[in-house]
């Protein structure tokens, strides 16, 4: 039999019914086993289901593993209500003590469930690395420090700054520049866009809080940006010009927070994965 359960037609003796109504998985209801044996530690939810042979077993704490949107199946709240009405009637019960102690222990291992699958699932530094080189987010800062060092090389006005007060202090100028000339890209992105939607049959529309939301989402990079080049790292790169491999590579180095020769290693295999 498989997993899922045969389904049946209720009142016709129980013989298979490759059709079974509409919301038939609605009406099952759970029987949680979390007092004896194994159950104390790993506790389950037997279904029972009208319309099926077999409604399932599930293991709560790996359910709750796999996702942390399952917190809602219905057989996870069964069991999270289950317990909490032994914490509630603790001196109600006759075993009130024992029970307030069991749905205690539950509880918390559902809480610890939730990080550990969080965990388990988690990106490993690899792909974290991969997505970074290859992500459409990570591009746009790439393209706002590539910004930044166009700018420290050929900008009149922050060539000044650096000559007049020191390297320092064409940063909050830097900074400025860079939202500037974010900001005008994205409100040309922004009617470019409205223009898109005219021409495919949409009302146009003109709504400024609109705009300025697209503003903001396309300026964020400069804070990442700025960040690094107030770091000791990136400190270097507004005290005198160098190449933009050499800066690129400082970025990606402090970004991650590893040695250039580990970064190496995980670019390596961001190239030999397989696609």
């Amino acid at each position: 039999m498989s997993s899922e359960g045969q389904k049946i037609r209720r009142g016709n003796g129980g013989d298979p019914d490759p059709c079974p109504p509409p919301g038939a998985e609605e009406w099952t209801v759970y029987d949680i086993h979390d007092r004896y044996g194994l159950d104390k530690k790993r506790p389950r939810a037997i279904g029972c289901n009208p319309y099926m042979r077999d409604a399932g077993t599930i293991d709560l704490i790996a359910l709750i593993k796999q996702n942390a949107s399952h917190i809602a199946h219905p057989a996870v709240i069964t069991a999270i209500q289950r317990w909490e009405r032994f914490v509630l009637n603790r001196h109600l019960l006759r075993e009130g003590e024992e029970l307030y102690k069991l749905a205690k222990a539950h509880l918390k291992r559902i809480s610890a469930a939730l990080l550990e699958g969080a965990e388990e699932r988690a990106s490993t530094t690899n792909d974290a690395f991969i997505y970074f080189e290859n992500g459409k987010l990570v591009q746009e800062q790439l393209e706002c420090l590539r910004l930044a060092w166009v700018l420290l090389a050929n900008d009149d006005d922050v060539k000044r700054a650096r000559k007049r007060n020191g390297f320092p202090a064409q940063l909050p100028l830097l900074k400025d520049k860079l939202t500037s000339a974010l900001s005008e890209k994205a409100a040309q992105e922004y009617q470019d866009h409205q223009e898109r939607r005219k021409g495919e049959g949409y009302p146009f529309k003109d709504g400024k809080e609109d705009e300025e939301i697209w503003r903001k989402s396309r300026t964020w990079p400069v804070i990442e940006v700025s960040a690094f080049l107030e770091s000791v790292a990136g400190a270097k790169f507004l005290e005198r010009r160098r190449s933009w491999d050499a800066m690129r590579s400082a970025f990606v180095v402090w970004r991650f927070s590893k040695s250039p020769d580990a970064i190496k290693k995980h670019r390596q295999r961001a190239k030999n994965r397989p696609r």
